[in-house]
């Protein structure tokens, strides 16, 4: 995923207060951003304003408002919206970013699962929204109990009512098994993640080629159906030479892989790679 890194101070510094800000208004049960906004007097806004932005965050006579987008974020209290309350509450609780916003920055749109590497606050913000929505401890706790792969992924989004996509990366980056993720986008260039566990076997580039997938492969598949609908998660097994670079078929490395994919509807699809188990 080609997104700017944080140094480990500031990540651990965001994710910190993330979860101070989740378990001080929501202690011990469902995180509600809309309950934070009232508390801290941010006014808001759910209206259809095209396809520009998701949400947005703005600072005006003394007040702040944040602005959430019906038309890509389908509902109020859809994954996608909660996580653009989360991340618009970033923008807030950030003391840089309000800061910026009090001293008359202007603000600026935000859309989810598009990175701009010259922007790191908006990286900042996603990285706070994740972790308010899933706070460590809880998320920690709730690994435990959920398989690695697409159906444990499935029931964590369901559990934190978050997205596949977001609860798909924080698994990934929190496993120390061996897992791979792919988000093919319908209308930008897919970007996929390897974690430590695949990369410290040599398996280090996943390919990012859909025309250089096998045809009845899961994702081939998933990418097939109907992208107005969610689909069934789908499975295969593939080899590892069909999908990390480098890799040559027949080789030590070309070990067999479990491939788990689902249709998100008009989000694209989602790939996860990991070493298949009998």
């Amino acid at each position: 995923m080609s997104r700017h890194r944080l140094p480990p101070a500031r990540r651990d510094e965001i994710v910190g207060l993330a979860e101070e800000v989740a378990e001080t208004h929501c202690p011990g049960r469902f995180i509600d951003p809309i309950h934070i906004l009232n508390t801290k007097q941010i006014t808001f806004s759910f209206n259809y304003y095209g396809n520009g932005f998701d949400g947005m965050l703005e600072h005006r006579r003394g007040k702040f408002h944040m602005f959430c987008n019906l038309d890509r974020v389908q509902n109020s209290t859809s994954p996608r919206a909660r996580f653009t309350q989360g991340h618009e509450l970033g923008h807030y609780f950030i003391d840089e970013h309000r800061n910026a916003l009090l001293h008359g920055v202007p603000p600026h749109f935000s859309i989810a699962d598009q990175a701009d590497p010259e922007r790191i606050i908006e990286e900042e913000a996603d990285l706070f929204a994740s972790h308010f929505l899933m706070p460590p401890q809880r998320f920690a706790t709730a690994f435990k109990s959920h398989p690695t792969g697409l159906t444990g992924i499935i029931a964590t989004s369901k559990l934190f009512s978050v997205s596949c996509l977001s609860a798909a990366i924080r698994v990934l980056r929190h496993s120390k098994e061996p897992l791979a993720l792919a988000h093919w986008r319908n209308d930008k260039p897919p970007w996929a993640e390897v974690n430590m566990g695949f990369t410290t076997m040599g398996l280090v580039h996943l390919l990012r080629r859909a025309d250089r997938l096998p045809p009845d492969c899961a994702t081939s598949l998933a990418m097939a159906d109907d992208p107005a609908v969610y689909s069934n998660c789908r499975s295969s097994a593939s080899l590892a030479s069909s999908w990390f670079a480098g890799i040559h078929q027949g080789s030590a490395l070309d070990i067999v892989v479990q491939e788990e994919a689902l249709r998100l509807g008009r989000f694209g699809v989602i790939t996860v790679i990991r070493p298949f188990k009998k």
